[in-house]
């Protein structure tokens, strides 16, 4: 791909308000100098980290895969840092679980590598850490004193002079608008309290006395490690006891595996965006002034955050994941739930540079278009079509291949890239349900799949070897072969030579050789199920077969982590080979689906248990009960005027049976009560209720009565009173 259309990345040293793309050149006749930031190893990694390092291998695997490129990447490892010699004081007050602080970072340190190893991360070319290069890092600061680039506090530490070193180069190129460079001439009042000569200078070499405890393991004398006596500043001071500052590190790991007196500069440099300042800023100063040039690093990568929603005083708000904020999800936690797969697919789904939000759903959706990867490529590692002089799905290919490529040449967009391969399998499950697939469109598209997976470190396997693999295709081919003749008998109905062909396929198989491994129990199961199922009576034939075939799908699956996926046209069918965690979650799928399935079921059996109940209860004590209820409820309460018959009774249950008169009038004036006496009002307001309670409910107890009446169950009292209940119905 070399020599083409340029390439234009976000250099993060292109500062301008516009952030334009600029256009990456890189050496064709040496090897792409590279150097990335590794972790400070102190405890386990998270997505945030996986955000970062799983961005940057597609880059590089972009950078060497698809444009050509040969590629030298380091990466540093900081095993000796502030937090990871805390962590050893806190460790000696309490536990003692380690020995030495470099016990902390070995651990940690491996754990990191067996993370990146399982999110299919590329290991870097060279590996540098911190506690090899010691000498090399006393020299180079030595190297700045000389340059007069540093100077020494009052306890031995070294600083950076920055004032100094801005009268001949710019400090800050990557965040102009955090620096800020104090006068030389400031007041000794003014300046700050532990040795530096202004606020923005910053350690080169650390004495700290609160480590004093633990200095055999966490200090180092400087000038025994070069061997020779040690330079004095400008005030006879010389570097005292202690350790490197976080940023020197860098400078010197990278200048020595990348630089060289004539040509002391390399092409990229990576990292977080968290990095930018003071890291970078401050690396960039100290090797500059080390090198005397201008430019040490030709473009600077940064990855955007793994942010999550956080709440604080119970107010919403956006932060990075980090430890410091208790806020993250280690990647083993995450690896015991989701493929590896999964992960990078979610992580891939967002450009490189900017901040990416993390929600637990998206390992959902990430876990779906694993599946569907998984079954496509299925799909068309076995499709047995005719080849095509035009074919639609090759054409389509050849469109995304060229989108892909104006993709990756424009700020290696592969969040772009694949969002287009999930479009174009849409765009391919159409053309496969109109029937006019052919050889040659399915196998362009099988390969386009596999170079952008490829290029975006995705592996997505479907096969496998040994007998496992053995027993569970004569199962899957077997299951197969019994399903078209049941499908055929119930189809003609003529369900004896079903019966017939499959026993025919069952015998073949038993006289077989037989399936040896965990899969041998399942197709022994499965022969018996299948001949259980056409021994049942014809009509139920079929269904008994296909019921067989599904259960051993899901046996397949539970002790081999076996997928098998029927194919639409019921011809034949595809078979995937799931990781555990794959398993585990199609399985989770099958349980909460047959949950909610058995809730249905219990539901249905209730009701019908209430119905039943219901229909023993005559029409004259569902009255009775609805008059007492309906007496019972307000009925200005506008919650009340939507109550049903059917609700009254579910709430009041059956009372006393008997059989009620119907009034003579639907309605009484409230006047008539004044005028008669009590015991006439009484009855009269009797009727008012009843007639309100037929208007409200007349057709529903009509309604019961007749099932009543076709069940058997009402006397001829209740008959007459169900045949009056329909008259006045239909008032």
């Amino acid at each position: 791909m070399l020599g083409e259309k340029p390439i234009k990345v976000a250099n993060s040293l292109n500062t301008s308000e516009k952030k334009e793309l600029v256009e990456l050149v890189l050496p064709t006749d040496r090897e792409v100098l590279w150097y990335q930031c590794g972790p400070t190893v102190y405890d386990v990694s998270h997505l945030g980290h996986a955000r970062t390092y799983v961005a940057l291998d597609c880059i590089r695997r972009i950078i060497e895969q698809y444009f050509g490129y040969k590629v030298k990447l380091v990466q540093n490892v900081t095993d000796i840092d502030d937090k990871i010699i805390n962590k050893f004081i806190a460790d000696q007050a309490g536990a003692k679980e380690y020995s030495t602080f470099q016990d902390i970072s070995r651990r940690f340190e491996q754990l990191f590598n067996d993370d990146m190893a399982n999110l299919g991360v590329l290991p870097p070319d060279d590996i540098t850490r911190v506690s090899e290069y010691m000498p090399e890092i006393v020299r180079f600061i030595q190297a700045l004193m000389t340059k007069g680039f540093a100077y020494c506090g009052p306890d031995g530490s070294v600083y950076f002079d920055v004032h100094q070193f801005t009268k001949t180069h710019k400090y800050g190129k990557l965040e102009p608008g955090s620096v800020t460079v104090t006068p030389d001439d400031l007041p000794e009042s003014e300046r700050p309290k532990d040795g530096r000569k202004r606020a923005e200078d910053f350690a080169l070499w650390k004495v700290k006395a609160e480590e004093a405890v633990v200095a055999d393991t966490c200090s180092w004398d400087p000038a025994e490690l070069i061997g020779e006596e040690l330079q004095k500043d400008a005030n006879g001071r010389v570097m005292g006891r202690g350790r490197p500052g976080w940023h020197i590190e860098c400078s010197v790991m990278a200048s020595d595996k990348l630089c060289t007196p004539e040509r002391p500069f390399f092409d990229i440099h990576c990292g977080g965006i968290d990095l930018r300042f003071p890291h970078h800023d401050n690396e960039l100063a100290q090797s500059e002034a080390y090198w005397g040039c201008q430019q040490w690093v030709n473009y600077f990568f940064h990855t955007g955050s793994l942010t999550v929603v956080d709440f604080v005083d119970g107010n919403r708000c956006v932060n990075k994941m980090s430890k410091s904020l208790g806020n993250f999800v280690t990647i083993a936690d995450t690896l015991r739930d989701y493929t590896p797969t999964q992960v990078r697919l979610m992580l891939l789904n967002s450009a490189w540079n900017v901040d990416f939000q993390y929600q637990p759903a998206l390992l959902e959706t990430a876990a779906a278009d694993e599946r569907k990867l998984r079954v496509v490529l299925s799909e068309l590692a076995s499709f047995e079509g005719t080849a095509a002089e035009e074919s639609v799905v090759a054409g389509l290919v050849a469109a995304a291949r060229q989108q892909m490529d104006d993709d990756l040449r424009n700020n290696f967009r592969y969040d772009r890239t694949l969002a287009r391969l999930f479009s174009l399998i849409r765009e391919y499950d159409v053309v496969k349900a109109k029937g006019v697939l052919d050889r040659t469109g399915a196998e362009a598209l099988q390969a386009f799949i596999l170079e952008v997976l490829g290029l975006l470190g995705v592996e997505i396997s479907t096969e496998k070897s040994g007998p496992d693999a053995d027993a569970a295709q004569r199962v899957a081919d077997l299951r197969a072969a019994v399903r078209a003749p049941a499908l055929e008998s119930k189809r003609s109905k003529d369900y004896a030579a079903g019966a017939e062909a499959i026993e025919a396929l069952l015998a073949a198989e038993e006289n077989a050789e037989p399936a040896v491994g965990e899969g041998a129990a399942v197709l022994t199961e499965l022969i018996a199920s299948i001949r259980k199922a056409i021994a049942t009576p014809d009509e139920k034939l079929p269904v008994a077969v296909l019921a067989a075939c599904d259960a051993t799908r899901e046996r397949l699956l539970r002790v081999l982590g076996v997928s098998v996926q029927d194919k639409t046209d019921g011809a034949g069918y595809v078979l995937q080979w799931l990781s555990e965690a794959e398993k585990k979650q199609e399985l989770d799928i099958i349980d909460a689906k047959r949950r909610k399935e058995e809730a249905k079921a219990l539901a249905k059996k209730v009701e019908a248990e209430l119905q039943a109940a219901l229909l023993a209860i005559p029409v004259g004590t569902f009255f009775l009960q609805a008059r007492e209820a309906y007496q019972s409820v307000d009925h200005k309460d506008k919650t009340n005027v939507n109550k049903t018959y059917a609700d009254v009774v579910a709430l009041y249950g059956p009372g006393e049976d008997a059989v009620v008169g119907l009034p003579k009038t639907k309605s009484v004036k409230k006047k008539v009560f004044n005028k008669e006496t009590k015991e006439k009002t009484e009855v009269l307001l009797e009727q008012e209720i009843n007639a309100k309670m037929l208007g409200k409910y007349a057709k529903t107890l009509a309604a019961h009565g007749e099932k009543r009446v076709a069940a058997g169950l009402a006397s001829e009292e209740e008959k007459a009173l169900v045949e009056q209940l329909g008259q006045y119905g239909k008032k």
